[in-house]
């Protein structure tokens, strides 16, 4: 694998999270102490459900090949994803506990503009996500009354490409079932050491670096990733986070004169616990398209 510097193969992958409310406890407050590469088969099926019908494998001896694979995938999506937008619709939950009962309701609604541009430099390239409503108005966490805003999901995919393999280390869990076919299952850590090139974090008016843990389900010819969970690293207390967890399913996207279709984002549920409540931000997504060069996004100003 040839070494790339940082400056010409960086994306930015941001999970931005801004509390308004009394968000509640989170089911499984201490996930985020687990690193899943070092669980056992029955501790897996114990933190991770979505681990049911999981053929376990004994033997890493099919991780290299699949990664490899994976890597050209992505490599091939940051180097020909055009700019593109879809619509998006945003549910933000609270969860209380009260009468001895765990009651989930909604607390905030909005329908949006979502849009991944690619910025093309003579040393390489970057994507970056915005959210605007659908006038064109860019929205920044905390506008409009916003209880909770995250993003970085069409870049989630890219924690398997060939930069970020090198700053973190792998699993293979087995085979699983998802949408009728077999997936490759493979866990994932990021080193600590590399968090400033993995995510950032920012809670009310606080911005730190993150590194991930997850999983991913991977299509065993395509080579694609069809769905993925991820969860900090370690929890992040100078900010109050104890536990973040993203799970997020792609889907095929055909685009006009773009040979190979991106996998993008299709569903995505966002729980944070923080300072020990829990607050649950659903993305639903539709009607991706090449973002024409004639439109513009209305800068919000700055608070």
């Amino acid at each position: 694998m040839r070494p790339r510097s940082t400056a010409r193969y960086l994306f930015a992958l941001a999970s931005i999270l801004t509390i308004w409310t009394n968000p509640a406890i989170c089911a499984q407050p201490d996930r985020q102490a687990l690193t899943v590469l070092d669980l056992s088969e029955k501790q897996l099926h114990s933190v991770f459900p979505e681990l049911a019908g999981l053929k376990s494998v004994d033997t890493q001896a099919h991780l290299p090949t699949i990664l490899q694979h994976v890597a050209a995938s992505e490599d091939a999506f940051l180097r020909n994803i055009p700019d593109l937008t879809a619509r998006e619709d945003i549910v933000v939950q609270q969860q209380s506990h009260a009468g001895g009962m765990d009651r989930t309701f909604p607390v905030f609604s909005g329908k949006y503009t979502y849009l991944v541009l690619a910025h093309r430099e003579s040393d390489g390239g970057h994507l970056v996500e915005y959210r605007t409503d659908l006038k064109g108005k860019e929205i920044k966490p905390g506008l409009d009354f916003a209880p909770a805003s995250t993003q970085g999901f069409a870049l989630l995919a890219l924690f398997f490409d060939s930069l970020h393999q090198t700053l973190a280390s792998f699993r293979y869990l087995g085979q699983q079932q998802l949408d009728r076919r077999e997936m490759y299952v493979v866990a994932f850590a990021q080193r600590p050491d590399a968090a400033p090139l993995t995510g950032q974090i920012y809670i009310g008016g606080k911005l730190t670096s993150t590194a991930y843990q997850g999983i991913a389900w991977i299509d065993p010819v395509k080579f694609q990733i069809r769905q993925m969970r991820t969860d900090l690293l370690e929890p992040l207390p100078d900010v109050g986070l104890r536990a973040q967890t993203t799970e997020i399913h792609f889907m095929e996207v055909h685009l006009p004169d773009v040979a190979t279709p991106p996998w993008l984002p299709r569903t995505v549920v966002v729980s944070s616990e923080l300072n020990g409540h829990l607050v649950r931000n659903r993305h639903t997504y539709r009607n991706y398209q090449r973002f024409a060069a004639n439109s513009r996004i209305v800068t919000a100003p700055v608070p």
